[in-house]
């Protein structure tokens, strides 16, 4: 009884949910891996298949993201670089 008295209490119920808040707004899109594009090169490949560059305002969420490449998965930015990708 003692501890539905303070897990019901207004302090702990507004804890709870500042916590919640903070852990969605630490990762907004649980589960989504990838690396995201930070710039394009002008007459690159990409450029020319139509990714855009994203402007400096672009926050992280709204960038276009790499999710494989020839078929392999990227988890993060690490694994997306030139030495990674022709070491394989």
């Amino acid at each position: 009884m003692r501890w539905k008295k303070i897990l019901l209490h207004p302090r702990v119920i507004l804890l709870a949910i500042v916590l919640l808040l903070v852990l969605v707004m630490i990762n907004p899109k649980p589960g989504i891996e990838g690396a995201a594009i930070r710039q394009v090169t002008k007459a690159s490949a990409a450029q020319l298949a139509g990714i855009a560059s994203p402007s400096v305002h672009t926050p992280p969420t709204q960038r276009e993201i790499v999710l494989a490449v020839d078929g392999r998965t990227v988890a993060d930015a690490q694994e997306y670089t030139p030495q990674s990708l022709m070491s394989s």
